[in-house]
């Protein structure tokens, strides 16, 4: 199950070959795990962590569980934007089958909502929402999904849009997002 997923990672990257620059230096700062059915307060401790390792210049990369993730990571980088003089555009460039911007369901998140909870959060602090989903298959979205899409302007490209001799198109799309 996922509350086994950090160890189960480590284990499984600790033994991959990694060249790094030597200015480089990964720093493993531990595990936040949903107990219970409580994900509300395990995504606000990663979106806390996030916008704390932030502050203090590390790059956070968070590994693990579903798109619950996803949204806890964006709100800590939103977070973190929001209390610093830098840039408030955030960019969110996604690798899915899945739009994940499914509906709230009885005002709580899903692991299919991370996105539309991600572009209320932008709306709400009046900042504009930029999401980039790729490689999404029509099959594995509904027709309101595309609709809410195009609604939230959503960029995407189809998974069979990721094939064959498209890089150019695909490069172009990433630049220009």
């Amino acid at each position: 199950g996922a509350a086994a997923g950090p160890a189960a990672l480590r284990g499984q990257l600790k033994n991959l070959p990694c060249h790094f620059d030597e200015k480089i230096q990964l720093l493993d700062v531990g595990d936040i795990l949903c107990v219970g059915n409580d994900l509300e307060s395990s995504q606000q401790d990663l979106s806390g962590a996030t916008a704390s390792l932030l502050h203090k210049g590390i790059f956070p990369i968070a590994l693990g569980g579903g798109h619950e993730v996803a949204f806890a990571h964006g709100r800590g980088v939103h977070e973190f934007l929001q209390q610093t003089a830098r840039p408030k555009e955030l960019g969110i460039i996604n690798f899915d089958a899945h739009f994940d911007l499914r509906p709230l369901e009885n005002g709580l998140g899903t692991s299919g909502t991370s996105f539309t909870q991600l572009h209320d959060l932008r709306t709400q602090a009046h900042k504009r929402f930029h999401y980039l989903c790729l490689g999404v298959q029509e099959v594995c979205n509904t027709q309101e999904l595309f609709d809410r899409a195009k609604i939230m302007n959503v960029t995407c490209i189809l998974r069979e849009d990721m094939q064959g001799p498209l890089h150019e198109k695909i490069q172009h799309t990433l630049n220009a997002f």
